[in-house]
């Protein structure tokens, strides 16, 4: 079995942590700001909130990934990183390597 470099999944965690902070930041300036051309139209009005419908999920999305990585930092800070929260068994190497915020083991992943 492959040991986990832990300084290696730190700056991975923290790298994608600042990943989805820029994300919800460039969402959020795209929501505050949308384009004014289309506001007369009312057929490009109704594009808009179509379009304003999937910028919130795809914030809501990165929202949620930002909270599983900085709950992965703060696991990995504390000790209790790569442990499975329903057996408590170590979480495969693999998938760390794949999804470093992971919480389960792949038999409790579903």
């Amino acid at each position: 079995m492959t040991v986990l470099d832990l300084n290696a999944v730190r700056e991975r965690l923290i790298a994608l942590q600042a990943e989805y902070e820029q994300r919800i930041g460039q969402i959020n300036q795209r929501l505050s700001h949308p384009p004014e051309d289309m506001a007369n139209d009312w057929s490009d009005r109704a594009k808009l909130h179509q379009n304003d419908d999937a910028t919130y999920s795809l914030r809501q999305e990165a929202t949620d990934k930002l909270a599983e990585v900085s709950a992965a930092l703060q696991r990995l800070e504390s000790g209790g990183y790569g442990r499975c929260e329903v057996c408590g068994e170590d979480i495969e190497t693999g998938r760390l390597s794949a999804m470093p915020e992971a919480v389960r083991c792949v038999q409790h992943a579903q």
